[in-house]
């Protein structure tokens, strides 16, 4: 008998993602890149254009964050409840989903994150990845349930 032996073809991301659940933000490889050295963050969002500022600290401020590594998984988790309730953003979790309904918004969303040179932040654009799913209509009654 010959065997062929299989090599499972796995894929690294290139790209520094960010996962968005409603716990927070779990980061990849490549975008802890962009905390390197930095233990605290500040969250900002931009309610009009739907964009979501980290900007990473190396000393804790009052309205900081700590950013939590976990380095025998290789990954850095920000607790943001607070911060997602607040502004609502369980609903955009949920819509991403396709539904209207928090208890579809267990799971994670992945966003491409990119640094932000002159406010020197991480920049997550929430609406990125619904462009690429969904029609304009479809966009359109999302953008007015999670308006409401």
């Amino acid at each position: 008998m010959t065997f062929t032996k299989y090599s499972p073809k796995r894929k690294r991301s290139t790209k520094p993602i960010i996962s968005v659940s409603l716990q927070g933000f779990q980061l990849n490889r490549k975008s802890q890149e962009l905390f390197k050295g930095k233990d605290f963050v500040e969250l900002y969002y931009d309610t009009k254009m739907k964009i979501i500022g980290m900007k990473p600290l190396e000393k804790e401020t009052s309205d900081s964050i700590r950013v939590r590594k976990y380095p025998d998984r290789s990954i850095c988790v920000i607790s943001a409840t607070g911060f997602l309730s607040e502004f609502n953003l369980g609903r955009f979790l949920s819509l991403e989903k396709g539904k209207n309904d928090l208890r579809a918004a267990k799971k994670s969303i992945k966003i491409e994150a990119h640094w932000n040179s002159k406010d020197k932040m991480v920049i997550l654009n929430l609406m990125s990845n619904m462009r690429k799913k969904f029609s304009d209509d479809d966009k359109q009654n999302m953008m007015k349930a999670w308006n409401s």
